[in-house]
C-alpha cells in the first residue's frame, strides 16, 4: 500500500534527504525499461520483472494528518519474472531509490525516487561534485558527474488495511514529515 503526501512536491526534497540520514536507509539501484510494445519492466541487479497492474483500483484520501493530506494507492502489481525477452524500442530512467525506516522492524517505509541526471562539470556548477561520481565521456571528452533529482516520494505500508487511529502509526509517519516540511 503506497501513501502519497500531496502537498509536498518532489523537488523540494533534494536539501532536506540528509535530514534522514539518522533513519534506517537502504539503497536500491533500479533500472526502468518502458515499451509501448511490452510495457513497464524493473532491473535490479541481475534481475528483471515485468510489472502487470491489477485493474481494480482502491485509491483513496485520507485528510489531514500532521497538516499534509495523504492519497492512498492500494492497487496491487504482480512482478512476473523476465527470463527471455525483453523491449528493443524503449525509455530507459536510471533511478536510485532510498527507502527510510524509522526502525527496522517497523511496517512503515519511506520511499524517495531519484533520477541519476548525468551534468556536465562546468565552472558555473562545480558545486555538484560534492558527494557524486565523476565520469568523462569518451566521446566528447565532458567530464560529468550525476546528480540525483527527487521525481517521486511516498510511504510504504506492510499491512492489508491502514488504521489512521492507530497511534504508532501516525507518530511514525510525523517523524518523516517534520524532516521533510
Amino acid at each position: 500500500m503506497k501513501m502519497y503526501v500531496t502537498d509536498i512536491f518532489p523537488s523540494s526534497l533534494k536539501n532536506k534527504l540528509t535530514n534522514l540520514d539518522k533513519f534506517s536507509k537502504k539503497t536500491i539501484l533500479q533500472n526502468e525499461l518502458v515499451s509501448e510494445s511490452y510495457g513497464r519492466h524493473i532491473i535490479e541487479g541481475n534481475n528483471i520483472w515485468r510489472l502487470e497492474p491489477n485493474f481494480s483500483q482502491n485509491i483513496f484520501w485520507i485528510k489531514t494528518v500532521y497538516k499534509n493530506d495523504l492519497l492512498v494507492d492500494d492497487t496491487d502489481y504482480k512482478m512476473l519474472n523476465v527470463t527471455s525477452q525483453l523491449p528493443v524500442n524503449y525509455i530507459l530512467t536510471k533511478m536510485t531509490i532510498y527507502e527510510y525506516q524509522t526502525d527496522p522492524k517497523s511496517k512503515l517505509k519511506l520511499v524517495v525516487e531519484c533520477l541519476n541526471e548525468p551534468v556536465p562539470v562546468t565552472q558555473q556548477n562545480i558545486f555538484f561534485q560534492k558527494n557524486t561520481n565523476t565520469n568523462t565521456n569518451t566521446n566528447t571528452n565532458i567530464n560529468t558527474v550525476t546528480v540525483l533529482v527527487p521525481i517521486n516520494f511516498y510511504f510504504i505500508y506492510d499491512n492489508k488495511t491502514i488504521d489512521i487511529s492507530d497511534k504508532f502509526l501516525k507518530e511514525e509517519i510525523n517523524v518523516f514529515l517534520m524532516h521533510l516540511n
